[in-house]
């Protein structure tokens, strides 16, 4: 049994460029260039953000972003701009080069009939799926170590907002952003309101043996 309590003292609401690649290898030499035209088109538009963060109210930028190598979309549940390759790789893993994320691999499967499910070729976690109300100490249900096959149960896995216990639960919801298979990334999207606000981020990477845990949006 495992327990474990993340505890916030503040949060800093930022825009993340995300670069998602697949599996497995096809041409190294049409990867190398869709990898560093899609990392260009991602630098351009970071520093835009930037310069329009530091410039006055109302300040704009107009960019063709054509990306002929892959998809771009703009996330809004999770903050991000992602560029989607159509390319494949041979590695799983991620990194962060000069403020941009690029996540290798496409292992995951993301599911929300009953509870929610996140998997890889490492792990398998399941969520708690709720619809009105939210307790964090209870979201994560269990994980699945697959090498071994050990099933770790949670017993308390909270949210506490600057000591304020009664920040661990409240009315909210629990939800996939989105569900399929052979995915470089599965998020699952937590809101809580109680005597603060905020959402819960949980991602479960490309053949990643821990998740990833954020919280945002504090008021």
């Amino acid at each position: 049994m495992v327990s474990i309590a993340i505890v916030i003292a503040a949060s800093i609401v930022a825009i993340t460029i995300v670069l998602n690649i697949g599996l497995p290898v096809v041409n190294t030499a049409l990867n190398d260039y869709s990898i560093k035209k899609s990392a260009a088109l991602m630098h351009v538009m970071d520093n835009y953000m930037e310069e329009v963060m530091n410039e006055e109210s109302g300040s704009i930028r107009e960019l063709d972003a054509v990306n002929d190598a892959g998809d771009i979309r703009i996330n809004s549940e999770t903050n991000s701009i992602e560029a989607n390759l159509k390319i494949f790789t041979t590695d799983y893993g991620r990194f962060v080069k000069q403020g941009i994320m690029h996540i290798y691999g496409s292992d995951v499967f993301c599911d929300d009939t009953g509870n929610i499910t996140m998997e890889n070729s490492a792990v398998k976690i399941i969520f708690r799926k709720s619809v009105n109300s939210v307790d964090t100490s209870q979201i994560i249900i269990n994980m699945t170590e697959k090498r071994s096959g050990d099933v770790i149960s949670f017993t308390n896995s909270s949210v506490i907002i600057d000591s304020n216990e009664s920040s661990v639960s409240g009315s909210g919801y629990t939800e996939l952003l989105e569900s399929g298979s052979n995915m470089p990334l599965c998020v699952l999207h937590a809101k809580i309101n109680s005597t603060l606000s905020y959402d819960v981020f949980y991602t479960l990477y490309a053949g990643a043996d821990f998740i990833e845990i954020r919280v945002e949006n504090i008021t």
